[in-house]
């Protein structure tokens, strides 16, 4: 099978350079395809005390803890995100912590981060901007 090999590979490439950041990385990304959890984290954790300034990181270990329900973990990683690189894809954290909030029925968070979202992202019509000023007011 394909996703084996890759994980011996990767695996493989590991070992030997333990300090290799995106070895890490990748490897956490194929231990969440295969649902492997534990490991998705070990790795990530690692990839993130080898480089705590890579975007990419935060965003794969915010993704992972919404996984496994852990919302104030991925919600704190959204927050250090936006401090970290605003501009990452644009809306990206914003749109995380919008959702976060709305799980967490936390309305007044979840407006600012939509709003974080919408400013961000030059795609969304200024109909909708309008009537998230209408709602805020």
């Amino acid at each position: 099978m394909e996703l084996e090999r890759c994980r011996k590979e990767l695996q493989i490439a590991v070992e030997l350079n333990p300090n290799y950041v995106t070895a890490h990385h990748y490897y956490s990304e194929l231990m969440d395809l295969l649902r492997n959890n534990g490991e998705a984290r070990k790795h990530i954790n690692i990839a993130l005390q080898l480089d705590p300034f890579l975007p990419v990181l935060h965003v794969l270990s915010s993704n992972y803890y919404y996984n496994e329900g852990k919302l104030k973990e991925s919600l704190d990683e959204c927050l250090l995100l936006q401090d970290l690189d605003p501009g990452y894809s644009n809306r990206l954290p914003y749109w995380r912590a919008f959702d976060i909030y709305c799980k967490q029925q936390e309305g007044s968070k979840a407006v600012d981060a939509l709003q974080k979202a919408l400013n961000a992202d030059s795609s969304v019509s200024i109909l909708l901007k309008d009537f998230l000023r209408k709602v805020r007011n």
